[in-house]
């Protein structure tokens, strides 16, 4: 509710809010079973439903404006491939890589994903180019 209020009052003094960049990441490198839920609930909450709440604030504006936006949530490799001892990370990083896709599906007409040519929403993956996230299947 805080954040959807601080967005509104953004909104009414310096007009909408035509680019959403969420950028979250907080780890808890442990093997899955020895994850505690205050761990598993922390790096969530702030990778997954931070993101979430951020684009939620600023959705109602971009819709009613009908003029479109850019959507953008920085998520990380994790969010495509399984990397040892983050499972709430690497759930979290999945998580957002569909939070772009289901207002597509929604087919909400107005939305920044579908109300024309001004509109994007992506999930950029970046990583690191001098460590492989996994190993290389080439011989």
């Amino acid at each position: 509710a805080g954040l959807r209020a601080f967005v509104g009052e953004v909104e009414a003094e310096l007009g909408g809010v035509d680019i959403v960049i969420a950028n979250a990441g907080v780890l808890a490198f442990s093997p899955p079973w020895e994850l505690t839920d205050e761990q598993w609930d922390d790096v969530v909450d702030v990778n997954l439903t931070g993101v979430w709440n951020t684009v939620r604030a600023c959705l109602p504006g971009m819709i009613e404006r009908g003029r479109g936006g850019s959507v953008v949530l920085i998520s990380s490799a994790a969010g495509l491939v399984a990397i040892p001892g983050a499972a709430s990370y690497i759930a979290a990083k999945h998580g957002e890589h569909f939070v772009t896709h289901e207002p597509s599906i929604d087919g909400k007409a107005a939305s920044p994903w579908n109300s024309g040519s001004s509109s994007r929403v992506t999930c950029p993956t970046p990583a690191s180019s001098g460590r492989a996230i996994r190993p290389s299947t080439t011989p």
